[in-house]
Parts: C-alpha cells; structure tokens; sequence
C-alpha cells in the first residue's frame, strides 16, 4: 500500500482525472443572456462550475498548506501558476467573455484562447498533481484514488490521449475542426454542440500541456526532442489556420449575423481580427512552450553532469566527461539552429503582416 501511494503521488494522471471532470460541469454555463448594452457587465455565474473552481482552490490550498514544512519548498510561481491558469478557464467560462463571445468571432477565439492555451499552460506549468494529491483527504486517497490508479482500463485511457502523436494530433484537430465554418456555424446554433466545443477543446489542451510541460524524469516523461516536435508542429498549425483566416476574402462565420455582431463590427473585420488572434497571441503560447522546454532541457543536462560529476571511479569521469561534451556541443548547435530558424519564422511572419496590414 506504501508503494502505490507514492505511485499515486509521483503521477499526474490523478489531478488530470480532477480536472477532466471539471469541465462536464460547464454544460449549463450558459444561461439567459442581457441585451447587448449590458454584455460587458455581465458575470454568467453558475453554481456548478463556481463549486467545481472553489473545490480545486481548496484542494490546492489544503495540499500546498500540508506540504508547506517539505523540503526542497514548492515556489511561489507555481502557487501563482496554478491559480492564475484556473482563473483564466473560469473567466473564459463566467465572465462577459462568455456572453461576448456568442455575438463577435474575435472574442470567441479569446474565449478559445483561454480555454485550450493559457489555461491548460499554467497549470500544468505548475506541476500541481503531488500537491493537489496531498489536499485530498486520506479516505478519498486510500478508497477512490488508489484504486483508479490501478485500474488497467483507466491507466489505458490514460496513456493512450497521453501518448505525444494523439495529444498533438488532438490539439490542433479541436482547433482546426471547430474553424470549420459548417461545425462553427452549427455549434453557435446548438447549446449542447457548443458545450463540447468548450470541453473538447479544454481536454486536449490539457493533456497537450501535460507531456509537453512534463518535470517527470526519462522514461515517464516524454523525450525532449519529441515535445520541441509537438510544439513545432502545433506552432506550424497556428500560423497556417490564422494566415488562411486572415487572408480569405469572403465570410465564412453567418451564425454571428443571426443575433447581430457587436459594436456595427463588419463580419470580414470580425473574421480578420480573430484569424489576428489565432495567429499571433496563440502562436506567441506556443513559442513559450518552446521556451520553457528548452529550460527543463538545460535543467536535465545540469542535473546529469553533476550526477557524472559525483562518479567515485576517475577514469570513467574522464570518459564521461569527455562524452558528455561532444554531446553537449551537439545539441547546443541543434538548439541555436531551431532557434535561429524561429527568429527567421517570426521575421517572416512580421514582414508579412505589415504587409497585409499597411494602409
């Protein structure tokens, strides 16, 4: 039983369970709405997705209170993270970005934005799992979660949206397939369609953000050179989906015109601003994850030279160390070439828009 509990801690698939639930809640978000003149005013405040929010902020606080005498101390960023990363999917789910978004597409893919990015990054950047798994009462441990975690059938689901191909090939399908102007229009139209816009959109940036965002050691976590790819091949999505947004000329999103787009905001205006948002803000995300990778990758090199560094047998030092900086000089050549080619990409990207964008 000592073992599976320490199993059940090292893992992340427990908090991500919690948070997977979570979203189911949202189903009744959306409520009656006020007029257009009040949008802006508006909370949607729910009692379900306002208790599923508090019951999470708790568990982290209990967690984060039990371990606070631990040693090496969590830091105050990922505290930070955490809840930073729940507000922003409360607030894409309860406040007037919520309401907004049903009458103008720009607001609909901030709304996005929150909901499959930033939130899902932040708080798997603050790697919560020990301490959500430490706020959670002993029996709740030992009877429910114990378990789950040795149950084969949830290790399954578990392991198959976790694995790198489907957890990218996910992200950019919710992305790609809700932009389809037939679904998008359909899912404005249709609650409950829209309901799992909303909530497929909000798994699959979590487990996104999972493995790429993942502190675990080699082989429970994913090799770095296969996150940099996932993240490169998310950037590339983003920016091709935006640009084509951007750059079509006839609109594609009639849905809007039903209940009348915000502001006199002409719908190709509308459409351009959000195709804005979907290339810039959102591939500006993903450049951060590939930022912070590129940390966690510096970090695992430092933590394996100090390791070589501790070898009692001198020779094997010397091979070691030998070994270690050939390899070393390999990959910082391969790191300045993929980031030279991103400062070339943004370069690209920029000249572009200003051209499309100059009066």
């Amino acid at each position: 039983m000592h073992q599976i509990l320490n199993r059940l801690v090292a893992i992340p698939r427990l908090y991500l369970l919690l948070i997977l639930l979570a979203p189911w809640s949202c189903v009744w978000a959306h409520g009656g709405e006020p007029g257009a003149g009040h949008l802006w005013t508006h909370w949607p405040i729910t009692a379900d997705v306002t208790v599923m929010s508090l019951l999470a902020l708790v568990i982290y606080g209990t967690g984060a209170w039990r371990r606070r005498h631990r040693t090496p101390a969590t830091k105050g960023w990922r505290h930070a993270a955490f809840v930073v990363g729940l507000a922003a999917i409360f607030i894409a789910l309860q406040s007037p970005v919520d309401p907004i978004a049903e009458r103008a597409f720009w607001m609909h893919q901030v709304q996005h934005l929150l909901l499959r990015m930033l939130g899902p990054f932040l708080i798997m950047l603050s790697a919560p799992q020990t301490i959500m798994t430490a706020g959670l009462p002993e029996t709740i441990r030992r009877g429910i979660l114990v378990p789950l975690v040795g149950n084969r059938w949830v290790r399954g689901f578990f392991g198959f949206f976790a694995h790198p191909v489907i957890a990218t090939g996910l992200f950019i399908f919710t992305l790609v397939f809700w932009q389809v102007p037939g679904y998008h229009n359909l899912a404005l139209r249709n609650e409950p369609l829209h309901y799992l816009m909303h909530i497929s959109m909000l798994w699959s940036g979590l487990f996104f953000w999972w493995r790429v965002l993942d502190f675990r050691p080699r082989p429970l976590a994913a090799p770095f050179a296969a996150r940099f790819l996932m993240l490169w091949i998310a950037l590339a999505a983003n920016i091709a989906l935006g640009a084509y947004l951007f750059f079509k000329q006839q609109v594609l999103y009639r849905a809007y015109d039903d209940v009348g787009r915000l502001w006199d905001l002409g719908a190709l205006a509308d459409e351009r601003a959000g195709a804005l948002i979907i290339w810039l803000p959102g591939s500006m995300m993903t450049v951060i994850g590939i930022l912070v990778v590129l940390g966690l990758w510096l970090r695992h090199e430092r933590l394996t030279a100090r390791r070589n560094t501790a070898s009692p047998d001198p020779d094997r030092l010397m091979l070691q160390t030998s070994q270690n900086s050939t390899v070393q000089a390999d990959r910082n050549r391969g790191i300045a070439l993929s980031l030279a080619a991103f400062v070339l990409l943004i370069v690209v990207i920029l000249i572009t828009l200003g051209l499309l964008i100059r009066p």
